[in-house]
């Protein structure tokens, strides 16, 4: 008996670990987004699930802490470049729209939220002609 509830005191201790250790994970935001980051937030206001490509990504994360595939609310550009945002993987379909080098948007406009799924970093400081500018 007293093995028993040994053994069941270190199992929940270790659970409490864990489901600790995971909404740690989960406590990115707007403030944590480092300087030559682009980052990405699955609801508005900078929060929700999270994803921050150091460079281009063909193909962004759709599932866990980090899925924002088809699930961007907001953004912030911490790059000193634009970065493009493409609405298929592997930077196919249209342009959702092109992030301005140092800009955030804290709610992305509805008619292009929600559609991410790659982004490009141009290595220029302007959008190309007939992207939509954010913000």
């Amino acid at each position: 008996m007293r093995g028993t509830r040994k053994r069941l005191g270190l199992l929940v201790l270790t659970l409490a670990l864990i489901v600790g250790s995971g909404s740690l994970a989960l406590a990115h935001s707007f403030s944590s987004c480092q300087t030559g980051e682009f980052c990405v937030f699955g609801v508005s206001g900078y929060s929700g699930d999270w994803h921050d490509p150091d460079t281009d990504d063909p193909n962004w994360p759709c599932c866990g802490h980090h899925g924002v595939q088809n699930d961007d609310d907001s953004f912030q550009n911490k790059e000193t470049t634009v970065v493009r945002v493409f609405d298929g993987t592997n930077y196919t379909g249209g342009t959702k729209y092109c992030a301005t080098d140092s800009s955030n948007d804290w709610n992305i406009n509805d008619n292009v939220d929600n559609d991410g799924n790659s982004n490009d970093t141009l290595g220029t400081s302007t959008c190309p002609a007939g992207d939509i500018e954010l913000p």
